[in-house]
């Protein structure tokens, strides 16, 4: 019995163990490493939970193990380590690999596929049917989801793998069958139907009896490692044969890494939690072997180990910077290292590496791609060759080596030395490791600083240390460190510059004492030696930095400042090694700069400090005095004056001053000034030392009081007088006024009085003065004064300064007016009012009545009445008399009458005094009758203010009318005396021009009264009417035009006539034809409702004028639309009068619409006056015209016949052929062509030509056309650099149709896709006659096609990627635009290296990748396809541009070449490599079963 043996082999071994008492290990050829180890011998726990059961059951036999208490337990051996225990049941791994290994078949003779087991898993990956069922030892093969086996939910390893099995289609009849034909079989004793699917163990015989293809493996990494691990596969974690003789257990589950290297399986078990889980795999017994039974089998694979070594060991080993882990190499198939990788290796520390993925038999390429850390990339391919076995591979790489630059500076200013210092003649010491031994070498600098360079040195640490400094240089002690890691290794060779070998130069420093120039170290008055600021220049060769800032050569280093003590330093060690230049820049407000000297400085020695002195003078000013008044300031008031006052100036400083020579002490007068007329005095400004003095004021003159008590000053500036004023006061005095009217004295006229008038007192003086605490210049107003109702008003006697006034009325009240005149008032005694007198005139005001027609409601009469003339009185209503015309009028008196004129009666503006009046009407005018009585009451209140009556309130009176009767009989004619009924004749106002017709009734009488006819009936009905059978004798007359040329309203209980004189005239008409009119002159209404009979009215018996026309122009009825026209109208007439008078009046139609022609919105007319010698004969019109608009139209000739005033023949009839003229209408049209074409490209000279076809034109006058070119898209002219393109072309046809040319040439390049329409206009000199202006019109309209673009997207089945795996094509789509359909053009493509900027060269001839193809597009728009083919093995990270060039018949017409344009790129990367990773888990002792004890 296999574990009876090996319990006894382990329990002899202990025995050794124990008597060596030697720390035991155990070999790897004996049991594997995978076993742990522990530090302690113990036994077993005694029980272990239910949940914790050995997955394989006790023996069916119900067999016991054994009698004693020892059997019952396992014993575990550690080594020295005390890391994991070691169990020491488990079977040999030589055993267990020969029974799994060496099948050919799989699981799918079972009826299951991998594919239905990862696909029935996957679909419960995220739910709860499998996940958490909880773990149940035995026989248990319930999920959560199917409880119906067991009963309730539960599961072990192999009953999850069961059920799983089973629901993917296992033929659960044969597969239980291989479980148990051969090798041992454990049963759990369940008596379900799939009891033996329930031991791990079984799985093993499936193995062994169906010929199962299986891996056997000694640990958890060996397994990720070899590649062979696939999602579905079974794993079996195997211990032993009868693992619960030592408490360990076997475990199985199904592999779920999504890659052969994922640590990841899905089983049932107790680790690394309890119950069914995804987790990392984890056998239940530490140490247990892997057995990987394939679900689908393939073919074997082989492992290869790969040992890398330095080739230069003396220069790595034991060098930190180099390091032979992380190389990875590429393996490809075949020997030529290119195409697809297949698998890779990685080193280790030691330079060891397997392959990421085993590999079939076969020979294989190797190339490194990432060297190790300080290496250089091997670039040499190796081979090697699997024949059904395991192989190994070695390689070497050259170690890196470092290039070291030295370059000395300056600590603050580089390469560039400071002052007067050196960069050149540093020695510096350089040390290094190689070999084991420390190498050195000595280095000197340039004048640049430069020390050299140092190559082929080992990557590691370098120390760098100066031994000499420079000229100028503080020696550096710092032994300066560096060290280049290896990974910092790009290429063969590491560069490393240094750059912070840096020294600090040596520095010195200076102080400068300032004294004054008289007193030496202490200053005068006030003054102070503090704040005075110096400047220090760099004088070396070189820039210097100080306190952080750099100085050029002539630049200003820094500037230093004293201090209360006068001294200025720049402190110690400040100033680099060099030459300066100090001066002073800056004083203090007390001392002037009148140090000017420079002083040169030399720095020669670290740490020197150099002392100066510099002498100034101290600041001087003065002081100015200026007296002023106590009021008004520095002007005194009145006629005072600020001269010859004194004042003292006493020292009130700090310290003695010297003034002129002579030093004063603290409280001494220094000197005495007095005013001048200005009142000013002063001591100078350049006087008195930086101080504070005392000024006070010592006498004063006779104008002004002693009242200034003095004043401290300080003198702060140099040249500047300190001002001081000083001030007094001065006599006061009055005035009163009275007020009176200038005519009347003390008694004021009318209804005025003297109260509220106001007076202004004016200043008069040479100087301001001071009123009441407001100052007042010469000629401004100091007070005003108001009279009281006396006519008084004065001021206080203390008001006015001393000086000249003027008094001045500046408002009356509203009955005075401001009349007075100024008088001059003299202020000269303290305390005294000036008495005056002011006479004003009074407050004068007119009136203004408006005399109105009583029916017309106007300024104008009626007829020939007036309202002129009319009389109106104004008497006095007022309180006073009033003073009117050089006469008084008391109360109650007419004091002034007036008369209308134009309508109106008024007063002069100024004729009544202010008061109160009334007015009445006292006479009417001519023609009126006195119908206003109204007395009309006014007061006069502003001056020059007119009284209105007007509208309303005006003098309204009737005027005076009157009618007229008369009867019509004529004399001759085929009537004798006979009554003429129905005859018209025209009543005419000769006044006003007004004029109606009246009409004869059947009795052939007249008559205007309302009693005959009502004047409001059909009123003035005959006046419009032309057609005499229309007239009626039964309409009203009225009278009463206005001068506003409308009629007063009709009333019947007014005669009709206006008093005026009328004229009468009859009219020609069928009663009265062929005899001779009758006038009657001068009929007079003078007198009111009067009718005037003027008897009986006889005519003679005459022919009927008649008249015919004809129109021409120049002698034809057909003429040209020109400019200027000349009409000639013939006119013939008959019956005239001999030796009468007549007058042919015409206007010319417009035969299309019946209304008369208008040129220029003016008709065409034309007038004749002629006196005829026979009573028939002929006379002609002309009309002069601008005809230039009339293409196309007709006119008509309508001539009216006039005798006096009435028409006594016309001739107008519009279809009348001789009456008309008509006018030609030319038109034109026009083709625009480029080159015979309606499209074109634009280019930059152009040229269209325009055919305008003409018609109707006249041969051999001159016309002129003129072209546009406008924008079809906007409507608007083409606009070409901002100019319109116009055109015109001036000709003479021929014949009346024909063409002509009109050329437009421009610069089309901006016009790209623009449609062009030509406007063309005729014009026959200025006058515009016929145009062509279609926006629509294709004849008149040019496009021009857009210029030919492409644009690319290049794509590898459609991605903008792809891996450089052998052969590849590009395809490049190609969208243009603005092509012509039709035509023949060829697209031509080349490949471009984005990382040049050249052509991509590809293959061992470095060929170009070019392709091309030619199409005929069927529009302008749309895409062709490009094919590039090449191998791209070589090209990994090579980015890919395509460049395209369009052609037409051989020439470029368009490219796309944009190196950065990312549609046309394709990018050829590495694919991403696979890893590996590992997952360590801590072991723990197993537990031991009750049922196994």
């Amino acid at each position: 019995m296999t574990h009876t043996k090996k319990r006894i082999l382990a329990m002899l071994l202990a025995v050794v163990l124990c008597f060596s008492c030697l720390p035991f290990s155990v070999s790897a050829d004996e049991i594997s490493s995978e076993l742990p180890t522990e530090s302690t011998v113990e036994g077993q726990p005694e029980s272990q939970p239910e949940e914790s059961q050995a997955e394989d059951p006790a023996p069916s036999d119900g067999e016991t193990l054994g009698n004693s208490p020892s059997e019952n337990r396992s014993i575990t051996i550690s080594d020295s380590s005390g890391d994991v225990p070691v169990v020491y049941a488990i079977d040999p791994y030589d055993e267990i690999k020969n029974r799994a290994e060496g099948g050919s078949n799989d699981m799918t003779q079972y009826g299951v596929t991998r594919a239905k087991i990862v696909s029935h898993l996957e679909s419960h990956e995220h739910d709860d049917f499998y996940l958490g069922t909880p773990y149940q030892g035995g026989d248990w093969q319930s999920p959560n989801g199917d409880t119906s086996y067991n009963g309730s939910a539960g599961m072990n390893c192999t009953g999850f793998v069961s059920y799983v099995l089973r629901a993917c289609g296992l033929n659960t009849g044969t597969f239980l069958e291989q479980l148990s034909i051969t090798g041992s079989t454990i049963w759990a004793g369940s008596g379900l139907p799939y009891d033996l699917m329930s031991g791990a163990s079984n799985y093993l015989n499936a193995v062994q009896n169906g010929d199962i293809a299986a891996y056997t493996f000694r640990d958890k990494s060996e397994l990720l490692a070899s590649g062979l691990a696939q999602k579905g596969d079974i794993l079996l974690m195997w211990w032993s044969l009868s693992p619960f003789d030592d408490g360990a257990d076997n475990h199985i589950g199904f592999f779920w890494g999504d890659s052969p290297s994922e640590d990841k399986m899905w089983h049932s078990s107790t680790h690394p939690q309890s119950g069914n889980q995804i987790s990392e795999i984890v056998p239940k017994t530490p140490g247990s072997y892997f057995i990987l039974i394939k679900t689908e089998n393939e073919e074997p694979t082989y492992s290869v180990t790969l040992t890398k070594t330095s080739a230069d060991v003396s220069i790595t080993q034991g060098n930190s910077a180099y390091s032979l882990a992380g190389a990875t190499y590429n393996v490809y198939k075949g020997t030529s290292g290119t195409g697809s990788v297949v698998a890779t290796f990685t080193t280790d520390e030691a330079g060891h590496a397997t392959l990421s993925t085993p590999l079939e038999d076969g020979t294989y390429s190797v190339k490194e791609v990432t060297p190790p850390k300080g290496y250089k990339l091997d670039e040499k391919i190796y081979t090697f060759t699997i024949n059904g076995a395991d192989t190994s591979l070695s390689v070497e790489d050259e170690p890196g080596t470092l290039t070291l630059k030295l370059k000395k500076k300056d600590s603050q200013t580089g390469s560039t030395p400071q002052g007067n210092a050196s960069l050149a003649g540093a020695v510096y010491q350089v040390s290094y490791q190689k070999g084991g031994q420390t190498v050195t070498e000595e280095l000197t600098s340039d004048s640049s600083g430069n020390l050299g360079t140092l190559e082929g040195l080992p990557l590691g640490t370098v120390t760098v240390k100066e031994l000499t400094a420079p000229e100028g240089y503080r020696l550096d002690t710092e032994v300066h460190t560096y060290t280049v890691d290896g990974s910092q290794l790009v290429g063969d060779t590491y560069t490393l510059e240094v750059d912070d070998l840096a020294e600090d130069v040596q520095r010195g420093g200076l102080t400068i004492q300032k004294l004054d120039s008289e007193t030496g170290i202490t200053p005068q008055g006030d003054a102070s030696l503090e704040g005075i600021s110096f400047e220090i220049v760099n004088n070396s060769r070189n820039p210097v930095v100080v306190n952080g800032s750099t100085a050029q050569p002539g630049q200003v280093v820094m500037t230093i400042t004293t201090n209360v003590a006068g001294v200025a330093s720049t402190g110690e060690s400040t100033l680099p090694y060099g030459d300066y230049t100090v001066r002073e820049i800056s004083t203090n407000d007390s001392m002037l700069q009148t140090f000017t000297e420079e002083i040169s400085v030399t720095i020669s020695e670290d740490g020197q400090m150099l002392e100066y002195e510099a002498e100034n003078e101290v600041v001087r000013g003065g002081i100015d005095i200026e007296k002023q008044d106590s009021q008004m300031g520095t002007t005194p008031q009145g006629n005072s004056s600020f001269a010859g006052i004194s004042f003292e100036v006493v020292n009130r400083s700090a310290n003695p001053v010297v003034v002129g020579g002579q030093t004063y002490a603290v409280g001494d007068v220094v000197m005495t000034i007095t005013t001048d007329e200005s009142g000013r005095a002063s001591t100078g400004n350049d006087v008195l030392p930086y101080g504070t003095y005392e000024v006070r004021e010592s006498a004063t003159n006779e104008s002004m009081l002693l009242t200034w008590q003095g004043e401290t000053v300080q003198v702060r500036q140099n040249g500047h007088s300190v001002s001081v004023t000083a001030v007094d006061e001065v006599e006061r005095g009055g005035l009163a006024v009275e007020k009176q009217d200038s005519i009347t004295g003390s008694t004021p006229q009318g209804d005025a009085d003297f109260s509220g008038i106001t007076f202004e007192v004016i200043n008069n003086s040479r100087n301001p003065v001071m009123v009441e605490g407001q100052k007042y210049q010469p000629g401004e107003v100091v007070k005003t004064l108001v009279t009281d109702s006396e006519g008084k008003a004065s001021t206080s006697d203390d008001l006015l300064p001393y000086g000249e006034y003027i008094l001045h009325e500046s408002a009356t009240n509203e009955s005075m007016l401001l009349t007075a005149p100024d008088q001059t008032v003299l202020v000269e005694d303290d305390g005294i009012i000036y008495e005056f007198t002011m006479a004003d005139e009074v407050v004068r005001g007119g009136i203004l009545i408006e005399k109105r027609d009583l029916e017309s409601g106007l300024l104008t009469p009626l007829g020939g009445a007036s309202l002129d003339g009319t009389l109106f009185e104004i008497t006095n209503m007022s309180r006073n008399p009033v003073y009117v015309d050089g006469a008084l009028y008391a109360p109650g008196e007419v004091c002034a009458t007036i008369e209308v004129v134009d309508g109106v009666a008024q007063t002069d503006a100024r004729a009544l005094p202010y008061g109160s009046y009334q007015m009445v009407e006292s006479k009417p005018g001519e023609g009126y009758l006195h119908t206003d009585q109204t007395v009309r009451s006014f007061q006069i209140r502003e001056d020059g203010q007119i009284i209105e009556f007007r509208d309303g309130d005006a003098a309204y009176n009737q005027v005076v009318r009157g009618d007229l009767q008369f009867v019509k009989v004529g004399e001759g004619g085929e009537a004798n005396m006979g009554r003429f009924a129905n005859v018209a004749f025209k009543l005419t106002s000769q006044t006003t021009g007004e004029s109606h017709i009246v009409v004869t009734d059947e009795n052939g009488e007249v008559r205007t009264e309302s009693s005959w006819n009502p004047h409001s009936q059909n009123t003035n009905g005959n006046d419009e009417i032309t057609d005499e059978t229309l007239w009626d004798d039964h309409n009203g007359t009225w009278f009463g035009l206005t001068t506003e040329s409308w009629t007063v309203d009709v009333q019947d209980d007014l005669c009709a006539l206006p008093y005026d004189t009328y004229t009468l005239e009859e009219l020609p008409c069928s009663a009265n034809e062929g005899y001779e009119l009758v006038k009657v002159p001068n009929i007079t209404i003078s007198r009111n409702d009067t009718v005037i009979e003027l008897g009986t009215i006889d005519d003679q018996f005459e022919g009927v004028p008649e008249i015919g026309t004809t129109a021409t122009v120049d002698g034809e009825h057909v003429a040209e639309p020109a400019e200027e026209i000349t009409l000639v109208d013939t006119v013939t007439y008959k019956n005239l009068k001999v030796g009468e008078t007549y007058k042919i009046s015409g206007v010319l139609m417009d035969k299309s619409t019946g209304e008369p022609l208008l040129v220029n919105e003016q008709p065409v007319i034309a007038e004749l006056d002629f006196t005829p010698t026979s009573s028939e004969g002929t006379v002609e019109l002309t009309y002069t015209f601008d005809g230039s608009a009339l293409a196309g139209k007709s006119v008509v000739v309508f001539e009216d016949l006039y005798q006096d005033e009435n028409v006594v023949a016309s001739h107008a009839d519009i279809n009348d052929e001789g009456q008309t003229v008509t006018f030609g209408q030319p038109e034109i049209g026009t083709t625009a062509t480029i080159d015979g074409e309606k499209t074109a490209q634009p280019t930059e000279q152009i040229t269209i030509t325009d055919t305008v076809e003409y018609s109707g034109l006249t041969a051999g006058q001159e016309y002129t056309l003129k072209g546009v070119l406008m924008d079809k898209s906007t409507g608007e002219p083409l606009l070409v650099g901002e100019e319109q393109v116009t055109s015109e072309a001036t000709f003479t046809p021929a014949e009346p149709n024909g063409t002509v040319d009109v050329l437009f040439t421009f610069d089309a390049t901006e016009l790209e896709g623009t449609s062009v329409v030509v406007f063309e206009t005729l014009f026959q000199g200025e006058t515009e006659i016929s145009s062509h202006e279609d926006m629509e019109d294709e004849g008149q309209t040019i496009t021009f096609t857009e210029q030919p673009r492409i644009g690319t997207t290049a794509t590898v089945d459609g991605q903008h990627t792809a891996e450089p795996t052998g052969e590849i094509t590009i395809v490049d789509v190609v969208a243009y635009s603005g092509l012509t359909p039709g035509e023949t053009y060829k697209m031509s493509g080349v490949l471009m290296d984005k990382a040049t900027g050249e052509p991509l060269l590809v293959g061992e001839e470095q060929a170009q990748v070019t392709a091309e193809v030619e199409f005929t597009p069927e529009s302008a728009d749309g895409t062709v396809e490009l094919t590039y083919t090449l191998n791209a093995s070589t090209l990994a990270e090579t980015t890919i541009v395509v460049f395209e060039t369009l052609y037409s018949d051989g020439v470029e017409i368009a490219a796309h070449a944009d190196i950065n344009d990312e549609a046309q790129t394709v990018e050829i990367t590495e694919p991403e490599k696979p890893t590996l990773g590992t997952t360590a888990t801590p072991l723990t002792p197993p537990a031991k079963s009750p049922l196994w004890m």
